[in-house]
């Protein structure tokens, strides 16, 4: 088994052609490649080596499921970097706690109004590490996307790691008090996407819908690294309220797991009971 969970992508680097990803641009549904999915990490890669970045520093990563989380998540774990996902839905007092006791020496979030809500909460209580914002809204004057990235994307990096370097720090939902950090290892992720794989309840063929935050360790581990594991594709939901969730028929569940393959959905079973009878067939929960 390999010791660093981004070995789990750099296999299909022979087949750059290959399709891992399904997501919608705004305007319509496209697959990704293994070729674009490189670049992404590889520019990563490079913003992080030319900022210092050593083994073992965290990177807060504040955003919604999709491509770009996947090759945050892959470029900071092939260079040694520890992640700190956070719950774009949690209130700002909750993240920048997290981000302080993690000792983040980045925050990378998706959009400008949680940049905002968070500079808001800056002071000697919530110090906050330098910000990236993804997806900004026009005029931004934080540090985006596009200026911390480098243009040109060297080849994608994954170090030989010991099986019990820290990979991530995941927060507990904080519903008991302040939040807490549970530290797991690449071999402990690994393992457990091991041993999913050993269950035989996903194939290479199967087009996972990935809908439960990334965030989470469920998701990240049955829907993001197992399918990654066994070359099985995902496809990144457009969000609850663009799903068949809601009390009447949304296109982005549909559209999602229109395929011709089997499609796999795992997700909490209560969360399917409002939309049982219109639970397309192709679905396995």
């Amino acid at each position: 088994m390999p010791g660093n969970i981004a070995h789990l992508f750099t296999q299909y680097r022979a087949t750059p052609e290959r399709i891992l990803y399904r997501h919608h641009t705004g305007t319509a549904w496209e697959d990704v490649a293994v070729s674009e999915v490189a670049q992404a990490i590889g520019r990563w890669q490079a913003a992080f080596r030319r900022d210092g970045f050593v083994r073992g520093e965290r990177i807060a990563l504040c955003a919604r499921n999709g491509v770009s989380w996947v090759a945050l998540d892959l470029a900071a774990l092939g260079m040694g970097l520890v992640v700190v996902p956070l719950y774009v839905d949690d209130n700002p007092d909750s993240m920048a706690w997290c981000v302080g006791n993690a000792q983040a020496r980045l925050l990378i979030v998706d959009n400008s109004r949680i940049a905002a809500s968070l500079i808001r909460l800056t002071g000697n209580e919530h110090p906050l590490p330098p910000m990236v914002i993804l997806k900004p809204d026009e005029g931004e004057s934080g540090v985006t996307a596009a200026t911390f990235l480098p243009t040109a994307a060297g080849e994608p990096v994954a170090e030989d790691l010991p099986a019990d370097t820290l990979a991530t720090i995941c927060f507990t939902s904080g519903t008991a008090g302040r939040p807490k950090g549970v530290m797991l290892s690449h071999g402990n992720i690994l393992a457990n996407t091991q041993q999913c794989r050993e269950t035989g309840m996903a194939h290479p063929d199967d087009l996972f819908l990935s809908i439960l935050p990334l965030s989470h360790m469920f998701e990240r581990t049955g829907g993001y690294y197992l399918p990654l594991a066994i070359g099985a594709r995902v496809a990144y939901c457009r969000g609850v309220a663009q799903t068949s969730f809601c009390r009447r028929p949304i296109t982005g569940f549909n559209q999602s797991m229109q395929e011709p393959e089997r499609g796999t959905a795992r997700s909490i079973d209560r969360r399917w009971s409002p939309c049982s009878r219109r639970r397309p067939t192709s679905a396995r929960c």
